[in-house]
C-alpha cells in the first residue's frame, strides 16, 4: 500500500485474515499512484506523482533475518504524473501509463525503455 506522503507499506497475511506490516519504505518524494510486486515476487514496483518508477529488489537482511525490499532502479522518462503499472508474466518487463499520454515497457534488467506505446 502506498500514501500520499510517499511511503510505501509492505504487509504479511497472516492465518488468511490478519494482515501485519513488514516493511516502511520512504519511496518517493510525494503521491505513491500505484504499488505492485512481480509475479516471481522479486521486485515491488512504485510509481509517482513525481514522474518516476521505483524497482525494489527483494533481499535477505542477515542481521534482522528477514527479507526486506532495498531500492534496485529509478527510472525515469515520464513527463507527467505515473499512474499505473503492471508486471509482464515473467516479471522481466514493466508497463507503466502516465497523464503525457504515453505508455513505456521498461526491461527491468537493463533499467531502460523496450518501447513507448502512443
Amino acid at each position: 500500500a502506498g500514501n500520499s506522503y510517499g511511503t510505501c507499506f509492505v504487509w504479511q497475511v497472516v492465518n488468511g485474515e490478519e494482515y501485519v506490516p513488514i516493511q516502511e519504505i520512504p519511496a518517493h518524494e510525494s503521491y505513491i499512484l500505484k504499488c505492485q510486486i512481480s509475479p516471481n515476487m522479486k521486485y515491488l514496483s512504485t510509481c509517482s506523482s513525481d514522474h518516476s518508477i521505483r524497482i525494489w529488489e527483494k533481499q535477505f537482511n542477515e542481521e534482522e533475518e528477514e527479507h526486506e525490499f532495498v531500492l534496485n532502479k529509478v527510472l525515469y522518462g515520464h513527463n507527467k504524473w505515473v499512474w499505473d503499472c503492471v508486471w509482464t508474466c515473467d516479471s522481466e518487463y514493466l508497463i507503466t501509463v502516465s497523464s503525457d499520454t504515453v505508455g513505456k515497457v521498461w526491461n527491468i534488467d537493463r533499467g531502460d525503455v523496450e518501447r513507448d506505446l502512443t
